[in-house]
């Protein structure tokens, strides 16, 4: 039996070696897909290697920035209790902001859906938050002849075509628009306004 074996297995290795030798004819240009194959592979793991690395190191970085804090609670359809903010303030300096969805209508009735993001005096925690006038923000929401101003997102402007001192009615209510937001510390989605909390 083994040797029935061993003279089966040699037909079978001369075969494959005249079919390698056969291959290797053409030098080593058969190969060359294989290689960039191999190549392309590479730098895809480099890449990706890379950008996880940036990331990281953004977030390390920029963290507080994009989250406007160190920490972020999200409640909805309450109020913080005077427990939470008992805790929450002992922990370290709160800012409290309350968000909505509303419809802003111009005087010529053109009308948009936007987020309201109503903020504290004490916004932002982290970052800063520029106007493209470059006014602050407490004056920029300040109360004048019976009208609150707002902070706009430029792209809203350009929607509904205004400019700074026009009016924009959000509900029954008729706000004036003071600047537009040039650096929002915690956006992370387009926010349209800010109003005084």
């Amino acid at each position: 039996m083994a040797a029935f074996v061993a003279s089966s297995a040699g037909p079978g290795l001369r075969l494959a070696a005249r079919f390698a030798l056969r291959e290797l004819r053409g030098g080593l240009s058969g190969f060359a897909i294989f290689i960039a194959c191999i190549a392309i592979g590479v730098a895809a793991i480099a890449s990706v290697g890379a950008t996880t690395r940036a990331i990281t190191e953004g977030l390390a970085a920029e963290g507080g920035v994009i989250l406007g804090g160190d920490v972020s609670f999200s409640l909805a359809q309450r109020e913080l209790t005077d427990a939470e903010r008992a805790f929450l303030t002992a922990a370290g300096t709160l800012s409290e902001i309350a968000g909505l969805r509303a419809m802003a209508r111009t005087a010529d009735d053109n009308s948009a859906m936007i987020d309201i993001k109503a903020v504290d005096g004490a916004y932002p925690l982290v970052g800063e938050m520029r106007l493209e006038a470059g006014g602050t923000l407490a004056d920029a929401l300040a109360e004048r002849n019976g009208r609150f101003g707002i902070a706009v997102d430029p792209l809203l402007l350009a929607r509904l075509d205004l400019a700074a001192g026009d009016t924009v009615s959000i509900g029954r209510a008729e706000f004036r628009i003071s600047d537009a937001i040039a650096a929002e510390p915690d956006r992370v989605a387009p926010a349209s306004i800010s109003a005084p909390g």
